[in-house]
């Protein structure tokens, strides 16, 4: 039974960036905009804006903030893709409909009338209200909405881990639990838009390393929000925990950048971009993978071994690396997913089939390199 002894507020608490450890997805905000990194440890992953990134002398790195228009081309080129990534009615079967890849959400919750929606379970870690606080689920409504953006199928687990925008003393505790929760599910993919500025979170980094490590169990995706703090230098914990980070391109690792400003939802509601709006895109992409490497066909086409290896931290950074090979600026490889479409897609001449198939020879032999 979660305790929920009043604490007073801690206003060191929660915001909109990620970090994380080993195993464990982080997301960065730099200066007024964004860009992201994964290196071999700990992974990083943030926004891209793919144009004028630059350096200033005092080794900052900024991004121009991207047009609506770049936006809307990004979504509209992720929608040729996942014409090909999703299943028509003959390449479907009873097995693959009932196992949907299932995504955690950790944040402040869920609108009330949307805690019931299908494929969708619901938890509270809160428990008593602090009054300190308003109770403001949208952010994590927000952050359900830009997964299924990218994945529809997505079998949601959210849990409620803090109210409004900041942390109180028990917050930490309420991650933990919920994590917790999250691997007792038998998630594929943990989302949190949240991080921390002071560290000794023991139980928090407990649960991390325990969904992380593999072992007897499958691992799991972690995709976590650093702290939105202007500063290069304020790392949020949990990407503390261990090893540290340059957020400048650096040789011998990969250095992604996924997309985080002017997001429009299918609603029309147009988000503040952040690093929680690039953690959920990033989640949604994953699980869209994953969900692709399930199909019947597909399962023809590719290896077990390297449907297996998608699931890990150094499967899912080969595809990425894929999805980002025609698209470097500056030393960051900024991610398109639709790179991974064959070129005879764009001129019509291959069969959906064999358009599939040709992804499936992509991603097994990024698999190899994994």
């Amino acid at each position: 039974m979660l305790q929920t002894t009043e604490h007073e507020p801690n206003y060191e608490g929660l915001d909109n960036r990620l970090a994380l450890t080993k195993n464990v997805v982080m997301v960065q905000y730099l200066l007024s905009e964004s860009v992201l990194h994964l290196y071999n440890s700990p992974w990083l992953l943030d926004i891209w804006q793919p144009h004028h990134i630059k350096f200033p002398k005092d080794g900052e790195t900024m991004l121009q903030r991207p047009s609506p228009n770049s936006s809307t081309e990004w979504f509209n080129n992720l929608d040729v893709l996942n014409e090909y990534l999703t299943t028509h009615g003959c390449e479907s079967n009873e097995s693959y409909e009932a196992n949907r890849v299932k995504v955690a959400v950790i944040d402040s919750g869920l609108l009330e009338e949307r805690q019931g929606d299908v494929n969708i379970t619901y938890r509270n870690f809160v428990g008593k209200r602090n009054h300190a606080y308003a109770d403001n689920p949208q952010h994590g409504t927000n952050s359900v909405d830009l997964i299924r953006k990218v994945y529809g199928r997505a079998d949601l687990y959210v849990a409620k881990v803090f109210q409004g925008d900041k942390a109180d003393g028990n917050t930490s505790n309420y991650m933990a639990e919920a994590i917790k929760w999250a691997i007792s599910k038998k998630v594929d993919i943990i989302s949190i838009s949240a991080g921390f500025k002071e560290e000794g979170h023991d139980e928090l980094e407990a649960q991390i390393k325990m969904a992380t490590a593999g072992g007897l169990e499958p691992e799991i995706l972690v995709f976590a929000a650093a702290s939105n703090w202007q500063n290069i230098s304020g790392v949020a914990y949990p990407a503390s925990m261990t090893d540290r980070w340059n957020p400048n391109p650096r040789q011998n690792a990969a250095n992604f950048a996924i997309l985080g400003e002017d997001v429009v939802l299918d609603s029309g509601a147009k988000l503040v971009g952040g690093t929680s709006v690039s953690t959920a895109l990033a989640a949604g992409l994953a699980a869209k993978l994953l969900d692709f490497s399930r199909q019947p066909d597909v399962q023809s086409w590719m290896s077990k071994l390297s449907r297996e290896k998608m699931k890990t931290k150094a499967g899912m950074s080969a595809i990425l690396k894929e999805m980002s090979r025609n698209n470097v600026s500056e030393g960051y490889e900024c991610v398109a997913p639709w790179e991974i479409l064959p070129a005879r897609t764009i001129s019509g001449s291959a069969t959906r089939g064999k358009v599939r198939e040709a992804m499936c020879t992509i991603m097994e032999k990024a698999m190899k390199k994994a």
